[in-house]
Protein backbone atom coordinates (compact mmCIF):
# COMPACT_ATOMS: atom_id res chain seq x y z
CA UNK A 1 0.00 0.00 0.00
CA UNK A 2 1.92 3.10 -1.38
CA UNK A 3 -0.58 5.16 0.61
CA UNK A 4 0.90 7.80 3.68
CA UNK A 5 0.85 6.14 7.34
CA UNK A 6 2.41 8.12 9.73
CA UNK A 7 1.06 6.03 12.83
CA UNK A 8 3.02 2.98 10.76
CA UNK A 9 6.26 5.02 9.70
CA UNK A 10 6.49 6.46 13.63
CA UNK A 11 6.05 3.06 15.11
CA UNK A 12 9.07 1.42 12.98
CA UNK A 13 11.22 4.28 13.58
CA UNK A 14 10.50 4.25 16.99
CA UNK A 15 11.28 0.67 17.63
CA UNK A 16 14.10 0.96 15.16
CA UNK A 17 15.13 3.93 17.58
CA UNK A 18 15.94 1.47 20.36
CA UNK A 19 19.35 0.79 21.56
CA UNK A 20 22.88 2.31 20.89
CA UNK A 21 22.80 0.91 17.43
CA UNK A 22 20.10 2.93 16.38
CA UNK A 23 20.56 3.85 12.59
CA UNK A 24 21.72 8.20 12.46
CA UNK A 25 18.87 8.38 9.99
CA UNK A 26 16.05 6.80 11.12
CA UNK A 27 16.95 8.78 14.30
CA UNK A 28 17.10 12.06 12.26
CA UNK A 29 13.60 11.26 10.46
CA UNK A 30 12.03 10.47 13.83
CA UNK A 31 13.07 13.56 15.26
CA UNK A 32 11.25 15.38 12.70
CA UNK A 33 8.21 13.65 13.55
CA UNK A 34 8.29 14.31 16.79
CA UNK A 35 9.07 17.68 16.37
CA UNK A 36 6.03 18.49 14.24
CA UNK A 37 3.60 16.02 16.03
CA UNK A 38 3.34 13.87 12.78
CA UNK A 39 2.02 10.39 13.66
CA UNK A 40 2.47 11.03 17.47
CA UNK A 41 1.56 14.06 19.69
CA UNK A 42 4.86 16.86 19.20
CA UNK A 43 7.53 16.79 22.02
CA UNK A 44 10.15 19.16 21.36
CA UNK A 45 12.02 18.43 23.99
CA UNK A 46 11.77 14.64 22.98
CA UNK A 47 12.68 15.68 19.07
CA UNK A 48 15.93 17.38 20.23
CA UNK A 49 17.17 14.12 22.41
CA UNK A 50 16.67 12.27 19.19
CA UNK A 51 18.52 15.33 16.79
CA UNK A 52 21.73 14.57 19.26
CA UNK A 53 21.53 11.73 19.27
CA UNK A 54 21.34 11.37 15.40
CA UNK A 55 24.67 14.10 15.48
CA UNK A 56 26.10 12.12 18.18
CA UNK A 57 26.12 9.26 15.89
CA UNK A 58 27.68 11.13 12.85
CA UNK A 59 24.51 12.75 10.69
CA UNK A 60 27.27 15.64 10.36
CA UNK A 61 29.90 13.69 9.01
CA UNK A 62 27.56 11.91 6.89
CA UNK A 63 25.92 14.79 5.31
CA UNK A 64 29.44 16.46 4.73
CA UNK A 65 30.58 13.07 3.13
CA UNK A 66 28.10 13.95 0.30
CA UNK A 67 25.87 11.37 1.44
CA UNK A 68 22.16 12.86 -0.05
CA UNK A 69 19.48 11.21 2.23
CA UNK A 70 21.85 12.99 5.64
CA UNK A 71 22.02 16.32 4.29
CA UNK A 72 17.95 16.30 3.43
CA UNK A 73 17.61 14.57 6.41
CA UNK A 74 19.90 17.26 8.66
CA UNK A 75 18.38 19.69 6.60
CA UNK A 76 14.99 19.46 7.89
CA UNK A 77 16.13 19.52 11.45
CA UNK A 78 17.72 22.67 10.83
CA UNK A 79 14.71 24.08 8.87
CA UNK A 80 12.69 23.08 12.04
CA UNK A 81 15.16 24.40 14.45
CA UNK A 82 15.39 21.24 16.19
CA UNK A 83 18.98 20.82 17.89
CA UNK A 84 20.92 21.40 14.49
CA UNK A 85 22.16 25.10 13.42
CA UNK A 86 23.49 25.41 9.71
CA UNK A 87 23.68 28.68 8.00
CA UNK A 88 20.67 29.47 5.68
CA UNK A 89 23.00 28.85 2.23
CA UNK A 90 24.35 25.57 3.72
CA UNK A 91 20.85 24.34 4.37
CA UNK A 92 19.37 25.36 0.69
CA UNK A 93 22.69 23.75 -0.72
CA UNK A 94 21.79 20.14 1.40
CA UNK A 95 18.19 20.04 -0.11
CA UNK A 96 19.37 21.00 -3.78
CA UNK A 97 21.78 18.38 -3.48
CA UNK A 98 18.75 16.06 -1.72
CA UNK A 99 16.73 17.39 -4.34
CA UNK A 100 18.99 15.25 -7.22
CA UNK A 101 17.41 11.77 -6.15
CA UNK A 102 15.00 12.88 -3.55
CA UNK A 103 11.62 14.93 -4.45
CA UNK A 104 11.02 15.96 -0.73
CA UNK A 105 14.11 18.15 -1.14
CA UNK A 106 13.29 19.68 -3.29
CA UNK A 107 9.95 20.37 -1.86
CA UNK A 108 12.22 22.01 0.98
CA UNK A 109 14.45 23.80 -1.73
CA UNK A 110 11.27 25.51 -2.75
CA UNK A 111 9.57 26.27 0.86
CA UNK A 112 13.54 28.11 1.16
CA UNK A 113 12.54 30.12 -1.61
CA UNK A 114 9.35 30.76 -0.29
CA UNK A 115 10.55 31.90 2.89
CA UNK A 116 14.06 33.40 1.51
CA UNK A 117 16.49 30.93 3.14
CA UNK A 118 19.69 30.70 2.08
CA UNK A 119 18.93 33.02 -1.56
CA UNK A 120 16.44 36.19 -2.17
CA UNK A 121 12.80 35.02 -1.36
CA UNK A 122 11.33 34.06 -4.53
CA UNK A 123 7.36 32.89 -4.13
CA UNK A 124 6.98 32.28 -8.09
CA UNK A 125 10.01 29.98 -7.91
CA UNK A 126 8.14 27.89 -5.15
CA UNK A 127 5.18 27.76 -6.69
CA UNK A 128 6.45 26.62 -9.70
CA UNK A 129 9.03 24.21 -7.84
CA UNK A 130 5.77 22.78 -5.83
CA UNK A 131 3.34 22.62 -9.34
CA UNK A 132 5.69 20.44 -10.82
CA UNK A 133 6.40 18.15 -7.57
CA UNK A 134 2.58 18.11 -7.46
CA UNK A 135 2.05 16.98 -11.09
CA UNK A 136 2.10 13.06 -12.22
CA UNK A 137 5.49 13.25 -14.44
CA UNK A 138 7.31 14.53 -11.27
CA UNK A 139 7.00 10.96 -9.74
CA UNK A 140 5.84 8.88 -11.91
CA UNK A 141 2.45 8.29 -10.09
CA UNK A 142 0.12 10.44 -8.37
CA UNK A 143 2.65 13.19 -7.75
CA UNK A 144 4.16 14.31 -4.09
CA UNK A 145 1.50 14.53 -1.96
CA UNK A 146 3.22 17.62 0.61
CA UNK A 147 3.08 19.26 -2.67
CA UNK A 148 -0.18 18.60 -3.68
CA UNK A 149 -1.25 19.71 -0.12
CA UNK A 150 1.08 22.48 0.46
CA UNK A 151 -0.82 24.16 -2.98
CA UNK A 152 -4.19 23.28 -1.87
CA UNK A 153 -3.02 25.55 1.32
CA UNK A 154 -2.14 28.56 -0.78
CA UNK A 155 -5.12 28.40 -2.93
CA UNK A 156 -7.47 28.20 0.23
CA UNK A 157 -5.72 31.00 1.76
CA UNK A 158 -4.76 33.06 -1.28
CA UNK A 159 -1.16 33.09 0.00
CA UNK A 160 1.21 33.65 -3.17
CA UNK A 161 -1.78 33.13 -5.44
CA UNK A 162 -5.39 34.62 -5.77
CA UNK A 163 -7.81 32.48 -3.53
CA UNK A 164 -9.30 29.51 -5.33
CA UNK A 165 -11.49 27.12 -2.98
CA UNK A 166 -12.45 24.92 -6.31
CA UNK A 167 -8.44 24.71 -6.90
CA UNK A 168 -8.01 24.12 -3.34
CA UNK A 169 -10.10 21.20 -3.21
CA UNK A 170 -8.61 19.68 -6.31
CA UNK A 171 -5.03 19.77 -4.80
CA UNK A 172 -6.65 18.53 -1.23
CA UNK A 173 -8.37 15.22 -3.34
CA UNK A 174 -4.75 14.54 -4.84
CA UNK A 175 -2.79 14.54 -1.71
CA UNK A 176 -5.98 12.87 0.59
CA UNK A 177 -6.11 9.73 -2.25
CA UNK A 178 -2.50 9.19 -1.61
CA UNK A 179 -3.44 9.45 2.12
CA UNK A 180 -2.39 12.89 3.05
CA UNK A 181 -3.70 13.50 6.87
CA UNK A 182 -3.33 17.17 6.70
CA UNK A 183 -5.29 16.74 3.63
CA UNK A 184 -8.26 14.61 5.30
CA UNK A 185 -8.65 17.48 7.93
CA UNK A 186 -8.82 20.24 4.78
CA UNK A 187 -11.36 18.36 2.74
CA UNK A 188 -13.37 17.65 6.55
CA UNK A 189 -13.70 21.79 6.24
CA UNK A 190 -15.33 21.92 2.78
CA UNK A 191 -17.42 19.19 3.04
CA UNK A 192 -18.88 20.72 6.23
CA UNK A 193 -19.12 24.29 4.70
CA UNK A 194 -20.12 22.93 1.77
CA UNK A 195 -17.64 25.04 -0.65
CA UNK A 196 -15.04 25.01 -2.92
CA UNK A 197 -17.46 23.16 -5.31
CA UNK A 198 -18.60 20.43 -3.00
CA UNK A 199 -21.89 19.78 -1.94
CA UNK A 200 -22.22 20.19 1.99
CA UNK A 201 -22.13 16.75 3.53
CA UNK A 202 -21.81 16.18 7.63
CA UNK A 203 -21.36 12.63 7.66
CA UNK A 204 -18.76 12.57 4.86
CA UNK A 205 -16.54 16.07 6.99
CA UNK A 206 -16.79 14.12 9.78
CA UNK A 207 -15.36 10.67 8.09
CA UNK A 208 -12.44 13.01 6.93
CA UNK A 209 -11.94 14.61 10.14
CA UNK A 210 -11.77 11.07 11.83
CA UNK A 211 -9.67 9.93 9.46
CA UNK A 212 -6.85 12.97 10.11
CA UNK A 213 -7.24 12.85 13.62
CA UNK A 214 -6.17 8.65 13.47
CA UNK A 215 -2.85 10.30 12.04
CA UNK A 216 -2.46 12.72 14.98
CA UNK A 217 -3.64 15.76 14.01
CA UNK A 218 -4.42 17.98 16.87
CA UNK A 219 -7.13 20.35 14.92
CA UNK A 220 -8.96 17.62 13.76
CA UNK A 221 -9.16 16.16 17.17
CA UNK A 222 -10.09 18.91 18.45
CA UNK A 223 -13.07 19.53 15.21
CA UNK A 224 -14.53 16.23 16.45
CA UNK A 225 -14.24 16.53 20.13
CA UNK A 226 -16.32 20.13 19.29
CA UNK A 227 -19.07 17.95 17.40
CA UNK A 228 -18.95 15.27 19.76
CA UNK A 229 -17.50 12.62 17.51
CA UNK A 230 -14.80 10.03 18.35
CA UNK A 231 -11.75 8.74 16.17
Amino acid sequence: DSKINYNTAYSYLQKASDGPDAHVLGLAALAGMVMMGVGCRADEEEARALAQRAVDGGLVKLAQSGDSEARFRLGVLAFHRCGVDLDDKVMLGYFRDAGKTHLQGRYFEAVCFSHGYGAPQDEGGALDIWRELASDESSGGGGLAMAQHELGVRYRHGDGVEVDDEAAVRYFKDAAAQGHPEAHYDLGDYYHDGSGGLDKDEKLAIEYWQLAARQGITAAQERLTEFGQTY
